[in-house]
């Protein structure tokens, strides 16, 4: 078994609940919502991803392929629990890598400054 078969079997481990996954609703731009679970990484550092310092928040997701008809560059949501129990809105922005069974992307949430 090669490495990459071995990663890909071991998708499902990986984006386990009791791992590192988390139940979220991604809604597909124009699409239906469904719940899968995926991994959010927050507070992503995202200046290499050409995203800008204009980027207040964001984080690297990862979905898996099974787990979703395609995920769209820019427009899909994610609305997931953030670490203090409220509801947070993520925004799909560039689909990063897809291989290994995963989308890798990346996604920020609009923030408001009061």
């Amino acid at each position: 078994m090669s490495l990459k078969t071995q990663i890909m079997a071991d998708t499902s481990i990986y984006l386990n609940i009791n791992e590192f996954g988390e139940v979220v609703v991604f809604t597909p731009k124009g699409g239906v919502a469904v719940n899968i679970t995926m991994v959010i990484v927050r507070g992503a550092d995202l200046t290499d991803d050409e995203e800008g310092p204009g980027v207040l928040d964001g984080a690297l997701g990862y979905i898996g392929m099974a787990d979703v008809d395609a995920v769209n560059a820019y427009g899909d949501t994610v609305t997931a629990t953030g670490p203090d129990g409220q509801a947070e809105v993520w925004t799909i922005r560039r689909i990063k890598a897809k291989d290994c069974g995963l989308y890798e992307v990346i996604m920020t949430k609009d923030v408001k400054i009061v």
